[in-house]
């Protein structure tokens, strides 16, 4: 299939050269994604935020401070929305690797009718971090815990340790970097990771994207106030 529509295809033109990226993360203000699945039971949210890039400074310190947030099954956000409240199978947040500026990111399938209560409770779970409800030392302790003790996984097979030397190629990162890695997060506490996650991370400044019945859902979403909003079709095309 792929020989007969692309058999005779022919590059044309020049290469582009991608631009350099210094890696420093801009701040922008909120904005909203809308596309329309008319039917669906749930909703899916997802929120963006540019972060520093990967293996800096703060690194380690924001992916732990991210895993109680949103980073593990027992973190805040799944707890609240799934085994407190019952509107998600699962919510989840996660650091995305880049060779430039890094991004972080929230995933949230969420039932139709609870979409603008689900993004309220997303915010204020990301505000009570830096706010009246603090990382605490056992959480940190807990997920810091964790993370050294899956590094081993990191050369486990054949396979894993050739991803791990192109990883460290790529992100150009020295061969002992797993016993780095494992000292950095060894020296992980509390301040660290609060610090970290209000240095780098604004809930003012977030990218929703959120795909639901929009017939139910986009005047909940407008409500909330969060920013401009656009309505996309499934080729980006702005409906609206």
């Amino acid at each position: 299939m792929l020989e007969r529509h692309f058999g005779g295809w022919q590059a044309s033109g020049d290469v582009k050269v991608a631009p350099a990226i210094d890696g420093t993360p801009e701040l922008g203000t909120s904005r909203v994604i809308l596309f329309d699945t008319p039917g669906a039971v749930q909703s899916n949210i997802v929120a963006l935020h540019q972060v520093s890039r990967p293996y800096g400074d703060n690194y380690e310190s924001l992916q732990i401070a991210n895993m109680v947030y949103g980073g593990s099954f027992l973190s805040r956000i799944n707890m609240n929305l799934r085994e407190d409240k019952g509107w998600s199978y699962g919510v989840r947040s996660s650091l995305v690797s880049e060779t430039g500026p890094g991004k972080w990111r929230i995933n949230a399938q969420v039932q139709t009718d609870k979409t603008k209560d689900s993004i309220v409770e997303l915010i204020n779970e990301l505000e009570a971090v830096i706010g009246d409800s603090p990382l605490t030392a056992d959480e940190v302790a807990s997920m810091r815990d964790e993370s050294i003790r899956k590094l081993p996984a990191t050369l486990s097979t054949t396979n894993a340790v050739l991803r791990y030397l192109i990883h460290n190629h790529v992100y150009g990162l020295s061969d002992d970097e797993i016993e780095q890695r494992g000292q950095r997060l060894a020296g992980v506490n509390e301040k660290m990771a609060a610090n970290a996650f209000e240095t780098e991370i604004d809930a003012g400044a977030l990218t929703w994207i959120i795909a639901g019945d929009l017939a139910k859902v986009e005047d909940d979403v407008r409500g909330l106030g969060l920013g401009e909003v656009e309505v996309w079709d499934a080729d980006g095309n702005v409906v609206r």
